[in-house]
């Protein structure tokens, strides 16, 4: 998942932003609520987000956790955790802190807090739609946020590229200012906008070895546009994952997409894109299920055509199967279609959301998404490390009472925690700082501090007062405790300096590498940590990026934009 740098876009709007979202959720997690890291040493704590509905379609409440039955790849399983959650309140912003300081933190909620309503993703991807798609996509989003959102639901505006994730909006309650910034996105050509099919080519069909040969180079070009697109996509998902980790709760996110034909849950197919996609496939998933991001996918592909069946169930339109070559000489023809839709299915059926497959009205789809994420019930139980099978494990939730209908996920991937790995670590440091958004698992603040005077012997080397600046980083007790593994304290920080184009000055990067001494654990875990550090910026540094890594992988970042003068 390596990124290059990218373009810095009002970083200092969208850290600020990122700061208001944080802080707009403090309120979020009431006492009850399972404990934000989803791992310990030896099991893994599996979350499951079930909506219960009557024959109408409302919310039913009061079920206790005996009426609750849940079974892992045919097993009953013990639920450690149950939670019934009703999030109907309207979330209130903390308030912030000095302009100077700049944060990813998330503030713990009063003891006595209500349930806020939980946070709404909506995601463009503008990656495997097409022009056209992407269009639809924009007005209909704009007729939603126009006359269907509810001022009480905090949202956020989302992108999805091949450089990774754009923040058109952050989360928000202001109706207006999400239907301005969703006008603002320009729809670009996918990658489907740019591939040639077998019926474009043009070769002389005498000669049964001319149309061979053109029809695999034609296969081998699409298929490694097919294989970056797939790739992207993931790594999409995964900086979505990590940016949103800290804020608590369920998060529905409503991914506005024409899919793409990757079978998450084939493992041959996985297996053929190689050791390294493995891993990043694996982080994915664990990512966005450590984060209890519910996706909710819309097939752009449905906008179009009347819908026969219900929106969340069955497909868009029939299909034929299509021959290649003469008479099919040549094979069959993948049907890209089927199979983009089977992963839509997919990605709901792994997280707990839906998708929406043939309603060609936008705000059907995403009503029923906000639905789901306001009254619901949080089941949780430990998956063993030692002889747990990695890979899809099926889940089935069963309720003993009268109901309607009942929504959960219905299956989880499961991966054994890797061994200490520095190369993993390094490659998770370096895809947070080319990440475009802050990355919010592991708190802390940043706050440039005074410039430094320079010695006799720093000016000897080129080193000015202007290019050197001290920053103060704090990271809070709650954050330090997260960090304790093995009765150690023991983390990795980085700092890089950005220019306003997106160049990574890499040469001026500061690496630091904390181990706690026994001696300071109790204090830091009770009172928290602080970190005076000096660096030195290249001239043209508009922006530090502050990236701490735990031991564990757990990932927080926060973007320092520097004024210029």
């Amino acid at each position: 998942m390596k990124r290059s740098a990218r373009c810095l876009l009002a970083w200092s709007a969208i850290a600020g932003a990122m700061l208001f979202l944080l802080l707009l959720f403090a309120q979020a997690q009431q006492p009850g609520t399972p404990p934000a890291s989803t791992f310990s040493s030896n099991a893994e704590l599996v979350l499951v987000p079930v909506s219960v509905r009557d024959h109408y379609g409302q919310p039913l409440a009061g079920f206790q956790q005996s009426d609750f039955k849940l079974t892992d790849n045919g097993k009953q399983a013990t639920i450690a955790v149950f939670e019934e959650v009703h999030a109907n309140q309207a979330p209130q912003p903390l308030p912030s802190q000095d302009k100077q300081t700049y944060s990813n933190l998330v503030a713990s909620p009063d003891s006595g807090s209500a349930r806020s309503r939980e946070p709404l993703i909506l995601l463009m991807d503008g990656i495997n739609s097409p022009l056209a798609s992407q269009a639809r996509a924009g007005k209909g989003l704009v007729e939603y946020l126009s006359s269907h959102l509810d001022a009480q639901q905090p949202t956020a505006l989302l992108v999805l590229a091949a450089d990774g994730i754009r923040q058109v909006h952050a989360f928000t309650n202001d109706t207006q200012a999400l239907i301005e910034a969703a006008k603002s996105v320009q729809a670009k050509l996918g990658h489907t906008d740019v591939e040639l099919t077998e019926d474009d080519l043009v070769v002389d069909l005498s000669s049964g070895d001319a149309l061979a040969g053109a029809v695999k180079s034609l296969r081998i070009e699409n298929a490694f546009r097919q294989t970056n697109a797939i790739r992207d996509t993931l790594n999409g998902f995964h900086e979505i994952a990590q940016a949103f980790a800290g804020v608590p709760g369920r998060k529905s996110l409503v991914w506005l997409s024409s899919g793409f034909p990757l079978i998450i849950d084939d493992p041959h197919f996985i297996g053929s894109m190689g050791a390294g996609f493995l891993r990043d496939y694996e982080d994915t998933w664990q990512a966005l299920n450590k984060a209890e991001i519910a996706v909710y996918p819309v097939n752009l592909e449905a906008l179009s055509h009347d819908p026969r069946t219900d929106p969340y169930g069955g497909r868009a339109r029939g299909r034929t199967v299509v021959q290649s070559g003469m008479n099919g000489s040549l094979g069959t023809r993948p049907d890209r279609e089927k199979q983009s839709e089977d992963t839509l299915h997919l990605f709901a059926s792994g997280t707990g959301g839906r998708a929406c497959m043939n309603d060609t009205n936008i705000a059907d789809c995403i009503g029923k998404a906000t639905a789901d994420s306001r009254d619901y019930y949080l089941l949780g139980f430990y998956v063993p490390h030692e002889g747990t099978k990695p890979g899809w494990h099926k889940l089935g939730v069963k309720l003993d009472k009268p109901h309607g209908e009942l929504l959960a996920r219905s299956q989880y991937f499961f991966a054994l925690p890797p061994a200490p790995d520095p190369g993993r670590n390094d490659v998770a440091m370096r895809n947070a700082l080319s990440a475009p958004i802050q990355y919010s698992g592991l708190g802390m603040t940043v706050r440039p501090e005074s410039v430094l005077i320079t010695t006799a012997d720093e000016k000897s080397k080129g080193i000015s007062a202007k290019t050197s600046l001290a920053f103060r980083i704090s990271i809070p007790a709650d954050s330090v405790k997260n960090l304790a593994h093995q009765d150690k304290i023991e983390f990795d920080l980085w700092m890089l300096p950005v220019s306003a184009a997106g160049t990574a000055y890499s040469d001026a990067a500061l690496r630091l590498h904390i181990n706690l001494s026994p001696d300071k654990i109790e204090g830091a875990q009770k009172n928290g940590l602080t970190i005076n550090q000096r660096l030195v910026l290249p001239v043209g540094s508009a922006l530090v990026k502050v990236v701490a890594l735990n031991q564990d992988g757990t990932v927080g970042s926060v973007f320092v934009p520097l004024s210029q003068k």
